[in-house]
């Protein structure tokens, strides 16, 4: 009963737009320990005509809106460059990490939650919180969670799955996986800048 849910119809943005607001004012006002295991699920039912294999496409569409129509700025401690192993998706001043789960998800079905498009989101915080990367406990936690996800996916974990802000980690690598018939793209579809905050009104 943890999970906060949103389901998208209609102005699917918005309604995105609005429960990733209420969401990441509570993160900010709720201790860490209390909100831990409480992600949020958008979950977003296809347009006509959209298909599973389009579905990858529409997650990165509806980051790059919230990007640009967020109500704070880019926070000053989290690189806005895609390529620094430290960048991670912010909104609302909130570092975020977004795993997209898609029905085009065949081999890695940790990643189809259904037949829809469904973006799952976690403060960043979070997985330091569970398994650091910076103490042995951390990274056998993460590396026994990962085993779980290889015998239940009956598949290697790609080797995208890395650590936050490690050399060669790349984060936007980590929201959408790759498996064959299913390409990640080569580069980051997200362009993030350090500017003054869109007001909402201008829509």
């Amino acid at each position: 009963g943890s999970i906060w849910f949103q389901f998208c119809e209609g102005d699917r943005y918005v309604a995105a737009r609005e429960a990733l607001a209420a969401y990441t004012d509570m993160v900010k006002t709720v201790a860490i320990e209390e909100r831990l295991y409480r992600p949020l699920c958008l979950v977003f039912r296809d347009e006509e005509g959209e298909h599973a294999m389009d579905q990858h496409a529409a997650a990165w569409k509806l980051l790059k809106w919230l990007h640009r129509y967020d109500p704070q700025a880019w926070p000053a401690k989290v690189p806005d460059d895609t390529d620094d192993p430290a960048w991670t998706f912010c909104f609302n001043g909130v570092p975020l990490f977004v795993n997209i789960s898609s029905a085009a998800h065949v081999q890695l079905k940790s990643r189809n939650l259904g037949r829809w498009l469904v973006s799952v989101v976690n403060p960043r915080e979070n997985f330091d919180v569970v398994a650091s990367a910076s103490s042995p406990h951390g990274r056998m936690l993460r590396a026994r969670i990962r085993g779980r996800v290889e015998r239940y996916n009956q598949a290697p974990v790609p080797a995208s799955l890395g650590f936050h802000g490690e050399p060669g980690n790349r984060e936007w690598m980590q929201y959408q996986l790759g498996e064959p018939g299913l390409e990640a793209p080569a580069c980051c579809p997200l362009s993030t800048q350090r500017r003054r905050p869109r007001l909402w009104d201008s829509i």
